[in-house]
């Protein structure tokens, strides 16, 4: 296989979201880049700076892109890696930066193909929108449109820009138009947004339709755990503040307060000032609120959504939060391995319901982590006593678990996560069959994601450990249907 087919391997890779074989791809072909030349180079510092922000490593994103610049070919290769650049510091919330860096692209549109044209305006509408600035971001969204019109396969970017009208139109107070462009962007993505979902549901209770918000609330909610595996913030954010607006048309002003000061802690952590603003104010008017507002409906049903459900929802996100703050290596290893679960669910034909169970299990197996010491769950082999310490977090997983109501098939997935084949596992040493079968799943994710994120071993070294105990400590089918994923 020559340099260009190992790079083509790798965008495969990227592209089916299997970013840690990408990685190795990568990286066995870096030593070679420099035989390359420019058009090349290019291309593959690109890759690697996409990748980047696939595994969220923004910084080290805007040194590859930059070197992807000092590489570039042609002037339309040349203002998409910068486009590139101006996303990576948007996701380091460096705003006033990405805004600079695409407003000075402007200068070269003539000189580049419609695609990158697209992706230009398109991302300076999103930026404008972050800035508040909504009459030019639906300008630049409209440009993106008519650029995009003329390339193939641009639907995805189409139902971004959709996306982005209808909020800057909701935001302006044109209802109507927002609603339109909303329905369009559903319409294209249908379940793949929950953030549309959530601001149509914002549209609905600014117009009045409080039915109509509640059922996408709903919709929202139960989506909400199988796109946990993304734990995309602005989407949580925006889910959080819908909630809080039904809860307090309910005169659930406590639960509407917490609900936005969970909407605030997350738009504040990506950097969105103007939104946290927005949420500041209206918590600000709720509180005043509060003392003489009494909670008169609990657990009412609102037209299929209950408010205990709303609740179990909040406590949830709090598990999931307290996980994140052990160390950044665990918040990492939880969106790793509840990112390839869900690959592996799909891989294994597993029904909707046993995949939203698995990926559920997958991001609360560790709560009992929450109750260790922060240098036994880093280094749990230092000694017998800490390792014997260690091997209790499943009970302690599923203790905590059982108080904020989850399912009973999710706790048996997290109680036996840790179980291998051969009864070496804990906490109880089970064998074979006695083991369930969910569980088996996660644990054949969970030792590749400690591999490529804890031991930052390699991708092939972690499948060559897999391939080692399969049969022995790990599932065979589930082994095989794992390494399936990754025959390009």
């Amino acid at each position: 296989m020559n340099w260009g087919e190992r790079l083509h391997k790798a965008k495969a890779f990227i592209s089916n979201g299997l970013f840690h074989a990408a990685l190795d791809e990568l990286r066995n072909l870096e030593h070679t880049s420099e035989d390359q030349n420019n058009e090349n180079k290019g291309e593959f510092y690109d890759e690697q700076g996409k990748l980047s922000i696939y595994l969220t490593d923004y910084k080290r994103s805007v040194g590859l892109f930059l070197s992807a610049i000092s590489c570039a070919h042609s002037k339309d290769a040349w203002v998409k890696y910068h486009v590139h650049l101006a996303v990576a510091y948007r996701r380091l919330s460096e705003f006033d930066t990405s805004y600079r860096y695409l407003n000075q692209l402007l200068e070269f549109k003539d000189e580049i193909s419609a695609q990158t044209r697209g992706l230009l305006y398109l991302n300076l509408s999103a930026v404008q929108g972050i800035h508040g600035f909504y009459d030019q971001s639906m300008i630049s969204a409209h440009k993106s449109l008519e650029f995009f019109s003329l390339v193939k396969d641009s639907e995805g970017y189409i139902a971004d820009l959709y996306n982005n009208l209808g909020l800057a139109y909701l935001e302006n107070g044109d209802f109507e138009q927002a609603e339109e462009y909303l329905n369009r962007a559903f319409t294209i993505s249908g379940d793949q947004h929950m953030d549309i979902i959530s601001e149509m549901g914002r549209m609905n209770l600014l117009r009045g339709r409080i039915h109509e918000g509640i059922h996408n609330a709903e919709v929202a909610l139960r989506l909400v755990w199988s796109r946990i595996i993304n734990y995309d913030k602005e989407e949580i954010a925006r889910l959080c503040h819908l909630l809080a607006q039904i809860s307090m048309r309910f005169h659930e002003v406590d639960l509407a307060i917490r609900l936005n000061e969970k909407a605030q802690l997350f738009f504040g952590q990506l950097g969105m000032w103007r939104q946290w603003q927005d949420i500041d104010s209206e918590v600000t008017e709720w509180m005043e609120l509060s003392a003489s507002c009494t909670d008169t409906s609990d657990g009412t049903d609102l037209n299929g959504i209950s408010l205990q459900e709303i609740r179990l929802f909040l406590t949830i996100l709090d598990a999931i939060n307290s996980q994140e703050l052990i160390d950044k290596k665990i918040s990492t290893l939880l969106d790793v391995r509840v990112h390839y679960v869900k690959l592996l669910a799909d891989q294994l034909g597993l029904s909707n319901t046993e995949k939203d169970r698995l990926i559920l299990a997958a991001r609360l197996a560790d709560y009992g982590l929450t109750a260790l010491e922060h240098e036994l769950v880093l280094n749990p082999d230092r000694s017998v006593q800490a390792y014997e310490q260690y091997k209790k977090h499943p009970w302690l997983s599923v203790s905590m678990a059982q108080t904020i109501q989850l399912d009973q098939c999710v706790i048996d997935i997290i109680i036996d996560h840790h179980e291998l084949l051969d009864g070496s596992g804990f906490p109880q040493g089970k064998q074979a069959n006695d083991i369930n079968f969910l569980a088996k799943v996660l644990s054949v994710v969970d030792a590749y994601t400690q591999g490529v994120t804890i031991h930052q071993k390699t991708h092939d070294e972690c499948l060559h450990q897999l391939a080692s105990q399969c049969g022995m400590r790990y599932d065979e089918t589930v082994v095989e249907r794992f390494f399936e994923l990754f025959q390009t």
